[in-house]
């Protein structure tokens, strides 16, 4: 919860709308410190995406306002909701969804316990900013935090009024419609209705997307300095998963589902209703409380390859922050300290696919029987396998910041965590994936695993004000990541992954004229958890060292009233410094060393430039151009992509008083590109989106 709650009930709107005209470059964070802090005096690297650089999105994917962050790896492979997230290399072992980087939504965790987070519930539309910290940062956030965090920001409730209804359409039947309204009662009570609809046939075969979602917000403001905020949120999304392609695929027509890729009716299709209320206590003049409690119930239907998962979880947890201002040794300190705990209990059956193409024509497949040619449908078969799963995460954790001279801050934390797991499978029907004809296969096992890991994570950090205007930093952090629950099935003895990070950097802001903020880190990560061909299984282990090293830099600077440019530019060095991966040869496996070679995927540049423009009638524009550097598609370093540059994107719009429109092309010179190449699979190339366009107007009431 956000101080601003308490000025006077809620800013006025004449205020706010004196404050979207400029791009603000004195930025405010809650996220890097569980406080509200300029983040120019915060000891680590963070990026804030500002309600009015959102405003040069559509608001149709997530990933459309992460892209231009230095350090910050943001694709989509599928569109609709899904997003491909990586923070300096933190992420990149995610084979759907986001994992090692824990994800918030105004401050409330919504990544499982064992790391996983779908943002199939998170709505773009109602998203006020944005707030990113980069590297290991488990002090506040316990585990899986080992790439950073992220924490969506919706729409204070204080702040709307009125009602406000948009609608937009573009190519391919993309379609988005919105409303949003909020009234107050005393200038006490105050909440908001909001409703999204959003929809596309895509440009993929087998890629269609529509979600429902309806969000209740209400909050209410106490004589004492205290206030209450309470969250609901309904959304039902179905989202169509399209095949990765072969190079000749690729080459001939991305936008097709071949056929001898076997698998092509892979999906996700969820119901999620989620809740949590924040209060917050000024007790005395220097001791607050901030607890949050929070509910997310979620089912899905998830055909992925070889099986199709149905089933859900409920997962419930608690964060109870505390804020102490006082004095250490006669010096001025504030205290953050609390603990956290969160509960998961999973229970999913997981099936076969019921209509397929045999040798012998379209059937239900004989496990042992019949060979598989291709899915036709995303109709379930027999079942293959149960799961009934508890995963309890809890921790306490304080952090000091001390302030010796008025330049100087310090931050001191630590935190113990424990994550324990209590699963239980039941295996009837598997995949035999090494098999030339593919097939199920009978199987009768059964899975009981309790394991507990613990972590203790500390960090130090210091800011450093050489001038008004510009503060330098170091920090040293640490952070842990849990195997997911299905890798622990698989292999039992999995450790967890560890990270180490070293930082310096600078942070520049002056008003609306300029800002510049540079990063230089090392990464110690520990018992990287990867893939590893196990017979007819996929299997996983624990593969030694990573060293990262990287530079990031990030600038933007006003030419003349109205006229910005800016641009962001990350070097990663990320190297294999132990690393035994094995590989199916034939009918055996072999193991080949790896150690010392690049990680896959990652790029070794990567930077991105952009122009604002506002004129005082209203008008404004953005363009901006991104390019992802070559990088290795293998971690034997024997296969290169050559990624892409100046894939640019344009924004036109017009906000005057109560109206607002908008017109927006992504890929504006219709670049073929892939989003992701992986040499180690059948069908390496995962194709990026044509040329698309988008129009829209929204007006208040």
């Amino acid at each position: 919860m956000r101080k601003s709650l308490f000025v006077a009930g809620i800013l006025s709107l004449n205020l706010l709308a004196q404050a979207e005209e400029v791009l603000k470059l004195d930025k405010v964070q809650f996220t890097a410190t569980k406080s509200e802090r300029e983040e120019k005096e915060t000891p680590a690297s963070t990026a804030t995406i500002t309600k009015e650089e959102l405003k040069f999105e559509r608001g149709f994917n997530l990933s459309e306002s992460l892209s231009e962050v230095s350090g910050v790896n943001a694709e989509t492979k599928n569109g609709g909701y899904d997003v491909r997230l990586i923070i300096r290399g933190g992420g990149l072992n995610a084979p759907y969804g986001i994992r090692q980087i824990n994800v918030l939504l105004d401050g409330v965790p919504i990544t499982d316990p064992d790391g996983l987070t779908r943002l199939d519930f998170v709505n773009p539309q109602l998203i006020d900013q944005i707030e990113i910290v980069k590297g290991p940062s488990s002090t506040l956030y316990g585990a899986n935090a080992i790439g950073g965090v992220v924490n969506f920001i919706t729409k204070p409730v204080w702040t709307v009024q009125g009602l406000k209804l948009k609608a937009g359409f573009g190519n391919n039947n993309t379609q988005l419609y919105n409303l949003l309204y909020g009234n107050n009662y005393k200038g006490k009570l105050f909440y908001y209705v909001d409703i999204t609809r959003r929809s596309t046939d895509s440009w993929r075969e087998w890629n269609e997307f529509k979600s429902t979602q309806a969000s209740f917000k209400i909050g209410y403001l106490f004589d004492d300095k205290s206030s209450i905020e309470t969250y609901f949120n309904y959304s039902k999304a179905d989202l169509q998963l399209p095949n990765s392609l072969t190079k000749q695929q690729f080459d001939t027509d991305p936008s097709k589902q071949y056929k001898e890729n076997v698998w092509i009716n892979n999906g996700r299709y969820s119901e999620i209703y989620f809740f949590n209320t924040k209060y917050q206590n000024q007790l005395t003049d220097s001791f607050t409380i901030k607890p949050i409690f929070y509910i997310q119930k979620w089912s899905h239907y998830h055909p992925v390859t070889g099986f199709i998962n149905d089933g859900g979880a409920k997962v419930f947890g608690t964060d109870f922050i505390t804020e102490l201002k006082h004095s250490l040794f006669g010096i001025s300190s504030t205290l953050i300290s609390g603990f956290q705990i969160q509960h998961d209990k999973y229970d999913a059956d997981k099936y076969t696919y019921g209509n397929v193409m045999c040798s012998t024509g379209p059937c239900n497949p004989r496990p042992n029987i019949d060979v598989i040619k291709y899915t036709l449908s995303d109709q379930k078969g027999r079942l293959a396998e149960t799961n009934h799963n508890k995963i309890l995460k809890y921790g306490f954790y304080a952090q000091e910041t001390l302030k010796p001279t008025k330049n100087l801050l310090i931050d001191i934390g630590l935190r113990w965590d424990a994550v324990k797991f209590d699963l239980n499978q039941q295996n009837y029907i598997d995949y035999n994936y090494s098999l030339t004809n593919a097939r199920y296969i009978t199987s009768n096992s059964n899975t009981q695993i309790n394991r507990t890991f613990r972590f203790i994570s500390p960090k130090i950090g210091f800011s450093y004000a050489v001038a008004p205007t510009t503060n330098i930093y170091a920090s040293f952090s640490a952070g842990f990541q849990t195997p997911q629950w299905s890798q622990l099935t698989v292999n039992p003895n999995l450790k967890n992954t560890k990270a180490y990070q070293y930082e310096i950097g600078t942070k520049t802001v002056k008003s609306d004229e300029y800002s510049f903020n540079t990063a230089f880190f090392f990464i110690d990560s520990r018992d990287e958890i990867t893939q590893v061909l196990d017979g007819s299984r996929t299997s996983f282990a624990n593969a030694g060292k990573v060293n990262k090293k990287g530079v990031e830099v990030d600038g933007r600077f006003k030419v003349y009233d109205g006229l910005y440019i800016g641009g962001s530019y990350t070097y990663s060095d990320f190297i294999y410094k132990e690393y035994i991966e094995v590989k199916r040869v034939g009918s055996s496996f072999r193991a080949y060393d790896r150690s010392n070679n690049r990680m896959e995927y990652i790029p070794k540049h990567k930077y991105t430039l952009y122009a604002y423009y506002f004129h005082p009638s209203g008008f404004k524009a953005k363009i901006d151009t991104n390019t992802w550097g070559q990088y290795y598609t293998n971690a034997a370093n024997t296969g290169k992509y050559k990624g892409y540059e100046f894939l640019t994107n344009l924004f036109l719009g017009y906000e005057k008083k109560n109206l607002e429109l908008g017109f927006s092309v992504y890929n504006l010179t219709d670049k073929k590109y892939a989003v992701e190449v992986k040499e180690d699979s059948s069908t390496p190339y995962v194709p990026g989106a044509p040329r698309t366009w988008f129009v829209y107007g929204s007006y208040k009431f």
